[in-house]
């Protein structure tokens, strides 16, 4: 083992900042409609009915799990490390950057949906 074993690849980097980044932004976005409308009634028809309940909170623990496999899989050693067989750790690729716009793309596109959706239900609640 040599001197760049705490090197992390910038590939890596950038992925688990990308799903930091995507997860404080929902996060956000998500305090911010509570703030708002004073209440979450997602789960208002379910709450009185422990199955139905679980069944949403065990949907979305898979949904986190789907959503964040990709970037589990890219930090795992044998996929990011060379010696264990991984792949390169340059960012240099076509489908990095490929990954980059689409991220970049989704990002925003999503931004603006949650942005829309807010200003119609505020002008449909009023």
């Amino acid at each position: 083992m040599g001197t760049t074993d705490n090197i992390h690849p910038a590939r890596n980097i950038i992925a688990t900042l990308f799903v930091i980044v995507w997860g404080f932004r929902l996060s956000g976005f998500l305090l911010f409609r509570i703030l708002k409308t004073g209440k979450d009634d997602r789960f208002d028809e379910m709450r009185h009915h422990f199955f139905r309940f679980l069944g949403f909170w065990i949907l979305q623990i898979f949904w986190v799990w789907t959503v964040s496999l990709p970037a589990t899989i890219l930090n795992s050693p044998n996929v990011s490390y060379a010696p264990n067989g991984g792949g390169t750790s340059n960012f240099n690729c076509a489908t990095d950057i490929i990954g980059v716009i689409l991220f970049a793309i989704g990002f925003f596109v999503e931004a603006i949906a949650d942005v829309q959706k807010v200003s119609f239900l505020l002008t449909v609640l009023i």
